[in-house]
């Protein structure tokens, strides 16, 4: 276990990942609240919610790397939910594409959570 691991503990660290993964997810909701009510989305709901995935992304790869060999699901899983949630963000989708989008990000999105949360608590 890495000095890293050690001080900070593997369980306490998935622990703060799966808080900023939650932090994503109820921002993801906010934000498809508004988008259903035909709302702008504040950019504050933006910040957060990238900012949020990139802490709780780092700190599973840093587990991941310290040996926590599971966590790659998490890790392959993230990566398509990355690049649904950055097609969405910049490319110019049609609103049939882009409702297929943001269903396929949601789902995979709350399906890694669920292997993640199954990851921590069989720790």
């Amino acid at each position: 276990m890495s000095k890293l691991g050690f001080f900070i503990g593997e369980f306490n660290m998935l622990l703060v990942s799966a808080l900023a993964i939650g932090l994503v997810i109820i921002v993801g909701f906010l934000m498809v609240s508004k988008i259903k009510k035909r709302e702008p989305i504040p950019i504050s709901y933006k910040i957060i919610h990238a900012t949020a995935t990139f802490i709780g992304a780092l700190i599973v790869v840093i587990a991941a790397f310290m040996g926590d060999f599971r966590l790659w699901t998490n890790i392959i899983l993230a990566l398509i939910i990355v690049a649904l949630g950055l097609w969405m963000a910049f490319g110019k989708l049609k609103k049939p594409v882009a409702k297929s989008v943001l269903v396929c990000h949601a789902t995979i999105g709350i399906i890694c959570y669920i292997i993640f949360i199954y990851y921590i608590i069989t720790l």
